[in-house]
């Protein structure tokens, strides 16, 4: 995966069109669900990853459960018989019938729950986690700040089901420190993630949109985080100084 995915970032169509080809042929074997963990497993993990990855994911993850039904009814999304493990740093398969059924009955119903399933799995660590790496200013990563935020708006509305508002909130608080990079484009994509849906004629905002909610709750956790950095700070200036005037 880690070979495949910056390849995506080539030029050379024919080398697009092979690499494109791979992956699909991969999750066809390994199924949807530990296809998918495994992209977002790079982006989390690898950061010469992180851009053809959360590109990949945004062309090919489905942005409503509508469009999940679609590729189902294609049978374009595709059932695991294996358990993969590690074993001594090999890769172990092993048939997992159970598996395969609970598999077949989740696509057969298709309804939220399993399509986080097949294209989030154990979202509330793995996914989470992986666009928190993608929105962090730690690293000279512009395009890929802007690409997760193109995900985001894409695929994970702040107003819409897909994500909880704790969820949201992590989300939020990333999204608003992009603000000290300045660039233009991301505080651009930050503006339309948070606030397009929201009606500007409305004389009043409803305090209990989860919107409103997610946003100031994000702030909060920001300026206790700040007081908590000053107040070590500043515990560690007293000390120093105490050591001074003692010598």
């Amino acid at each position: 995966m880690l070979c495949m995915l910056p390849a995506l970032e080539d030029q050379n169509s024919e080398i697009l069109k092979k690499v494109e080809h791979i992956l699909k042929e991969t999750e066809l074997i390994v199924g949807t669900s530990e296809f998918y963990g495994e992209v977002w497993k790079a982006m989390l993990r690898t950061p010469r990853a992180r851009l053809s990855a959360i590109r990949y994911l945004d062309k090919h993850i489905p942005s409503n459960l509508k469009k999940a039904q679609e590729l189902r009814d294609k049978n374009h999304i595709y059932i695991s018989e294996y358990t993969i493990k590690i074993v001594n740093r090999e890769v172990a398969l092993t048939k997992d019938e159970s598996k395969h059924q609970r598999e077949t009955a989740m696509r057969l119903q298709m309804q939220l729950h399993d399509m986080l399933y097949f294209f989030y799995p154990n979202k509330s660590k793995l996914v989470i986690n992986a666009l928190i790496s993608g929105l962090s200013i730690a690293e000279p990563q512009v395009y890929v700040n802007r690409s997760t935020l193109d995900f985001l708006i894409s695929h994970m509305p702040v107003n819409a089901n897909i994500n909880s508002i704790q969820e949201n909130i992590k989300l939020v608080e990333c999204a608003s420190l992009a603000y000290t990079k300045k660039d233009f484009a991301t505080l651009n994509k930050i503006q339309n993630w948070l606030f397009e849906h929201l009606d500007e004629d409305l004389d009043e905002i409803d305090p209990k949109d989860p919107t409103i909610i997610t946003i100031v709750e994000s702030q909060k956790n920001l300026f206790r985080k700040s007081m908590d950095v000053k107040y070590i700070q500043k515990g560690s200036s007293a000390g120093q100084n105490i050591g001074v005037n003692a010598n």
